[in-house]
């Protein structure tokens, strides 16, 4: 065990989603079944504790704030749980070696599919049948980023191109990127999606190429995509289309000590030269950016063109709209890191920062428990969208602390359990158990 802090589980259970209430049985009892699609990495011989076991109690501790394997087993001995193992629970050491070998790929996979079976099914109970088809349709994107603090053995930067959820704010699937040709990663991380039938996928204007859109077409997929100058004869040809005779809504919004206005306007291409240009686009998307600064003399002013293979009976300019600004936040949101946590986890996906040092805090409380987390290593910072690819050692999340921080840490943990330990006048406290 490398490290005290279990960060490839943190990042699989961050980025799936997973809910931080407490769980029932029935739902204890479906995420067990779902876990049993991790392949065991330990070896037949000497195995004490089954992995979905292991895995399940793991996951129960870091949803109830656990940030060290030590909390983790903790948690696990002295915890109310919906469903327990019929074992003694297993130890810090125990949960640190299976954790560490288990992939944070095969692992995310399973917890993610739980995560969006389990959404769906409540968003069936409460279906509001005023809602257009436009909204309830599945809108993914696919965007590529380079992963700060992750090199490979030749100590080039690792990249990774993922598939990310719109509305779940998930990260389904993602790949790694060889050779820095991201467009030939993108039929690749599509393909471990099972099913993209009546799905729009966004791309920024990287991706618009002919190839991708046949793909897409070929599995029965919509596109939403930014046309810049990499297609400059479909660039010029939007910019000339009537769009001064095209209605545009007006969205204003202040925030953030500034004035924006966005604008959009949709075309259809349907009959016109310009459809011909681009296979299967059937309208076209002009939106302008006005963003004014509190003590800023003129606004900043910004054009973009799209293009779509969506028409007017499935989504009207303001789904449109929205789409493109949701990509637009997920190009931000999700900047890579292997020294800063998503939570890319985010759901759910908070900015990436710089790495910095931790403060001295407790983990959160157990709310699916009525017994109280004992202070142990620090949490991590704001967690990360994406997972680090398979083959690299570091992770999304906070590698290692210094020697002196684990040291640190260790001795707080020990100060801290003695007092736990230690009578009270004024209410018992509970020691737990092999600590007396």
């Amino acid at each position: 065990m490398s490290s005290s802090f279990p960060s490839v589980l943190l990042g699989a259970v961050t980025e799936s989603g997973l809910p931080s209430e407490q769980l029932d049985a029935a739902e204890s009892i479906s995420l067990l079944q779902a876990l049993a699609a991790v392949p065991d990495p330990r070896k037949t011989r000497g195995r004490r504790h089954g992995l979905r076991s292991v895995l399940l109690l793991a996951v129960g501790a870091v949803l109830a704030g656990a940030r060290s394997y030590a909390a983790i087993a903790q948690w696990a001995r002295c915890a109310e749980q919906a469903v327990a193992i019929c074992a003694p629970t297993p130890h810090a050491t125990t949960f640190g070696r299976v954790l560490a070998a288990v992939d944070p790929v095969a692992l995310q996979r399973p917890l993610t599919g739980w995560v969006l079976s389990r959404r769906e099914g409540r968003r069936r109970q409460h279906a509001d049948g005023g809602r257009s088809r436009g909204e309830d349709r599945a809108v993914l994107a696919v965007d590529g980023k380079t992963l700060r603090g992750a090199r490979d053995e030749r100590g080039d930067q690792t990249k990774l191109l993922a598939v990310f959820d719109h509305a779940e704010h998930l990260v389904l699937s993602q790949v790694e990127v060889v050779g820095g040709d991201e467009l030939a990663a993108f039929v690749p991380v599509l393909d471990t999606v099972a099913d993209l039938r009546e799905v729009v996928v966004t791309a920024d204007a990287l991706h618009c190429q002919r190839a991708h859109v046949d793909y897409l077409h070929a599995r029965g997929t919509h596109y939403l995509f930014t046309v810049k100058g990499n297609q400059p004869t479909l660039r010029r040809a939007l910019t000339r289309l009537p769009w001064a005779q095209a209605p545009g809504p007006i969205d204003r919004q202040a925030r953030h000590g500034r004035i924006e206005s966005r604008s959009i306007k949709v075309l259809g291409l349907e009959g016109t030269p310009e459809a011909r240009l681009f296979p299967h686009g059937a309208r076209a998307i002009k939106e302008v950016r006005r963003r004014h600064r509190a003590g800023q003399a003129k606004p900043s002013v910004e054009t973009v063109y799209a293009i779509t293979s969506l028409g007017h009976r499935d989504a009207d300019p303001r789904l449109l709209a929205g789409w493109i600004r949701s990509h637009w936040t997920i190009e931000n949101c999700c900047t890579g890191s292997a020294m800063s946590p998503r939570v890319r986890t985010t759901p759910a996906c908070a900015p990436a920062t710089a790495p910095r040092s931790w403060p001295p805090c407790a983990t959160r409380p157990s709310t699916s428990s009525g017994f109280a987390a004992v202070p142990t290593s620090p949490p991590p910072t704001a967690p990360s969208a994406t997972t680090p690819p398979t083959f690299s050692t570091p992770s999304l999340r906070h590698d290692h602390p210094p020697d002196r921080q684990i040291k640190q840490d260790v001795h707080d943990f020990e100060r801290t359990l003695a007092a736990s330990c230690a009578p009270s006048s004024t209410a018992p406290r509970r020691c737990p158990p092999g600590h007396r």
